[in-house]
């Protein structure tokens, strides 16, 4: 057994991912994306298709994720209720949104 020390993260929550990712000068973090135009806007962690341009304006800690079906906008202290609202999105509209 060998001792080593090192940093971990599951990455198992947006906010986690947004950690661990590299951040803009405005500290948004764009996956898929490096277009992006920023208004007042930091700390916030975009998920688009790829070469979308992103415009923000007036954000500051929200998780936007956007998938072809789908968009998404929580506030990151609103993190944990993203499966309530998933499950909410399953029952009223149906199961293409699991």
């Amino acid at each position: 057994m060998l001792t080593a020390g090192f940093d971990w993260n599951d990455l198992g929550t947006w906010g986690s991912l947004y950690e661990q990712l590299p951040k803009n000068e405005q500290e948004n973090v764009l996956i898929n994306s490096n277009q992006i135009i920023e208004i007042n806007s930091s700390k916030n962690i975009v998920r688009t298709s790829k070469n979308k341009l992103v415009v923000l304006e007036g954000l500051k800690n929200y998780i936007i994720i956007e998938t072809d079906d789908e968009l998404v906008i929580v506030s990151k202290e609103k993190e944990q209720d993203i499966k309530l609202i998933r499950k909410a999105a399953i029952e009223k509209f149906g199961k293409q949104f699991e």
